[in-house]
């Protein structure tokens, strides 16, 4: 019986989701997750991504060093583990992704979850030029089967870009 009451709740969360909709690269969620960008990677283990906020961040840390994202998610069944590996991905022509923190989440009984995933250290490796903050959540279920996400979280440059030379003032515009 406890599929049974668990399957209304499967069919609405997953016409919600993005997953069975098409592949990663489609249209913006229809949960209004814009500009945060969500991926099911894998989906076995009865877990769902429900928000994430902020869905984007400033360009450097908390002045308290305790900056985080809330990550909100619903078990439809019990999660042996749940865990998020934070990384930054800077802008910069050639730069590679940075692992930053690795925060657990669970086990979790079946329902509505909240999880504060730090976000400071990854911004302090983007150095202020913006990028984005990825995060990796591997959900478990109680019988092994797995479910992974991504979710990528956009990250405003704090320093403008040095001007190109077709922006920069003329000599004659200095002159007068």
């Amino acid at each position: 019986m406890k599929h049974f009451r668990a399957a209304p709740l499967i069919a609405f969360t997953l016409a919600l989701s993005p997953w069975p909709h098409g592949a990663a690269a489609g249209p913006p969620s229809p949960l209004g997750m814009d500009p945060a960008r969500i991926d099911y990677l894998a989906n076995d283990a009865p877990f769902v991504v429900f928000d994430i906020a902020p869905r984007s961040l400033g360009g450097e840390p908390t002045r308290s060093g305790q900056g985080h994202a809330a990550l909100t998610f619903i078990a439809t069944d019990p999660l042996r583990q749940v865990s998020v590996a934070v990384a930054a991905r800077p802008d910069r022509p050639g730069a590679r992704e940075i692992a930053a923190v690795r925060t657990a989440c669970g086990p979790q009984i079946a329902g509505y979850h909240r999880c504060a995933v730090p976000t400071d250290v990854a911004l302090t490796h983007l150095d202020g030029d913006g990028g984005s903050i990825g995060l990796r959540i591997e959900a478990e279920g109680a019988d092994g089967e797995r479910s992974v996400v991504q979710i990528t979280l956009p990250v405003r440059a704090l320093r403008a870009a040095a001007p190109s030379a077709s922006t920069a003032p003329s000599d004659v515009a200095q002159r007068q």
